[in-house]
Formats: structure tokens, sequence, C-alpha cells
């Protein structure tokens, strides 16, 4: 199961603000912060932060949070700590250091420092590296991969987010190497603190739009995330509940709109039951065989099955009857199946990723989970 974390930006946050997402963020089963600390806003001499990150540092080592602390290259040669001592940051009470800009392709630096004796652990950018396996040999020859995690950069300027695809790949070969890995998703209801013109603090470009619980949905389904941390200082508490059941329970939710003429029994029924996707896939259909037997399905009129429409198998389907599908492409209808409702067109990958029987799933009313979102927002 994933780890959850949040992001705090005390020189961005008021402490208020930032004990009550550390609160809910333990409430909620989080174990995991990350910060930064790049900023010149973050120290008031060369070897000493100010009070606000010397209060979050305390205040997770108090609550049983794990913290990520975020440096660059800078940070590392103003504190004169070393690859084979790194005791200036545990002075600071910082235990994981995150590599940000200026160790990209100093493999040999990165797997000294994985053998520091200090006790830090080293989350490497898993996003900066042109060619990740060469800083994996290098680990393997002269390091120490136990000591090593490696998390992919959040993108705060729209449009500059990696591809679904690349961050999967990255992930899948770290993970072959028996390395922890780890990924930023985005809130919609959060502020825009790192860039007025922005929109969310994630990974992958096409979760910018999403809402968190799809996100968290998508990379549940891929099993190649150790760590999902929300990128924005202030999700919502649905926002962080949505992921926390997804993660917990490894069931995704595909938001659907189902037809108004639909039996109100047996959507209730379709809402309450888990699902998973038989493993000998067919190419054109996802198939859920759990439904059968929910109850007598009618035959009705035909109509055609548009990419992503929900259907069931009626009464002239004999045996399979109440199986539930799922369109993968277009298809002209036919008499012994009924389109009752649409996939959410947001969750296509979603859909892609639980084939298989990956992952267990259940259907969501597009409109309830969304509704239940900006009401928290309003509140």
């Amino acid at each position: 199961m994933s780890l959850l974390g949040i992001s705090l930006y005390p020189h961005l946050q008021s402490e208020a603000v930032m004990k009550q997402q550390l609160d809910l963020a333990v409430t909620l089963g989080y174990s995991q912060v990350y910060t930064t600390v790049q900023s010149p806003q973050a120290w008031s001499a060369p070897n000493q932060l100010k009070a606000p990150f010397q209060w979050l540092i305390s205040e997770c080592r108090k609550m049983g949070l794990t913290l990520h602390v975020d440096i660059n290259r800078r940070i590392m040669d103003q504190l004169h700590a070393e690859p084979n001592d790194l005791s200036p940051f545990v002075h600071l009470g910082i235990r994981i250091v995150r590599l940000d800009f200026g160790f990209e392709e100093d493999h040999e630096l990165v797997a000294q420092m994985t053998c520091n004796e200090d006790g830090v652990l080293i989350e490497d950018n898993a996003s900066m590296q042109a060619e990740p396996i060469n800083r994996i040999k290098a680990i393997q020859r002269h390091g120490n991969l136990e000591n090593y995690v490696a998390v992919h950069n959040f993108f705060p300027h729209p449009d500059t987010g990696m591809s679904f695809i690349d961050t999967y790949k990255n992930a899948k070969l770290f993970k072959a190497c028996g390395i922890r890995t780890g990924v930023f998703i985005n809130s919609l209801d959060a502020d825009n603190l790192l860039f007025a013109y922005g929109h969310g603090l994630c990974t992958m470009e096409n979760h910018r739009y999403k809402p968190a619980y799809l996100s968290a949905g998508e990379l549940t389904a891929t099993g190649m995330f150790d760590y999902i941390f929300f990128g924005d200082g202030n999700p919502s508490r649905t926002e962080m509940e949505q992921v926390q059941e997804i993660v917990h329970n490894h069931c995704v939710c595909v938001p659907v709109y189902f037809n108004s003429s639909l039996d109100t029994d047996l959507r209730q029924k379709l809402l309450n039951i888990v699902l998973k996707s038989r493993s000998d896939q067919p190419e054109f259909i996802l198939r859920a065989t759990q439904t059968r037997g929910l109850g007598s399905v009618c035959a009705q009129p035909v109509s055609d099955r548009d990419k992503l429409c929900i259907t069931l198998d009626n009464e002239l389907s004999g045996k399979y009857e109440g199986e539930l599908q799922i369109a993968l492409k277009s298809m002209p209808g036919v008499e012994y199946t009924n389109v009752i409702g649409q996939v959410d067109m947001l969750a296509e990958n979603l859909i892609s990723l639980i084939r298989y029987g990956k992952v267990a799933f259940r259907l969501v009313e597009a409109e309830k989970i969304q509704n239940a979102t900006v009401a928290q927002h309003e509140n």
C-alpha cells in the first residue's frame, strides 16, 4: 500500500494553517510531509533555518510524521555538508534530503551520499536524470540502495508536467531494481502558492485538471508508487479522505452517469458492489461478471454502444444476464445488451489501467462525488 503525504510551505503558509493540515493528515492516516528549504526565505543564517521551518521540523517529529526536505546543491555547499558527512542536516533535524537541481548527472556523488553514516535517507528527484539507469548502476556499484528512494518532481507551471507513460516507465525501472518510488498529485481546491498563474502541483500533466481521487486511482492501479504526495499546501478534507479511501482499500472509483430510466434498486445495487474486470481481457470491452444475478434485466430498445458506455446484458442473454460491460471503443448496439450509462471521459485512462483484473473498482455517480468536493470547499 502506498504511503500518503502532504506538502507544506512555511515561507508561504501560517503556522495555524500548517497545524490544521498536520492534524488532518494524522487523523486520516497520512504519514509523510514534504517541504523545501531552497528559498532564501527559509534561512536566517547560512546554517540556521527560520522559526517557521524549525517549528515544522519539530512538529513533524512530535506527531510521528516523516519529513522530506527538498534541497539543491547550493544548500549543501552553504551548510558545508560533504557526501560522506551529512551531519549538518542532522543538526537541523533533517533526516531525509530530497535532491533537486545540481545533482542531476553527478552519479558518484549521490552514490557516496547513500553511504552516509549520519542516518540521512537520500531521496532523488526521479524526473531530472537523462538516463536514470546510470544513477542506479552507480549506486549498485558504490552506494547503498537501501538508503535511496526516487520521487518524481512536481511542476507548478501549466503544460510542463511529465507524461503518464514517461513517469510510469521511470518508476518501473526504479522498482525493478528494488528502489522505492513516489509521485505528486494535484488538488483542485487548493490555493496556487508557488505560481500565481498555475493550476496545482502535480507530476503528470494529465493530472493537472483531474480530481485527486482519479489521479490516486490511476497511480494505485499501476502498483508502481510507494509514496503519493499532495503537492499543494492545502488540499481539502474531502480530497484527502477520497484519496485515503482509495489507497487504503486498494479499490478505485470510476465516475459514471447513469441513464435516468435505470431502475432505482438496480442502480443502488450497482453502486454498492465491488467489481473487478476479468483477467482474460477482451479486446473491445471491459467485463465485470460480479453483477450477474443482481436482478432481472428487461430488454430495452437497441442503442449504439459509444466508447466508455456502460451496458448490462439483459434477459435475452441467458446466463450472461446482468453482466456489466464498459465499451473500449464505439460499436453498434445489440438486442441482448442494454446501455445504462456512460463513464466520465476524465476516467478514460483509469479504465485502461483497471483491465486484466489488476485492481478492484466501484462505480460512483460523477455528480455526487464532484458535489461532495464543492460543498466541502464552500464550507
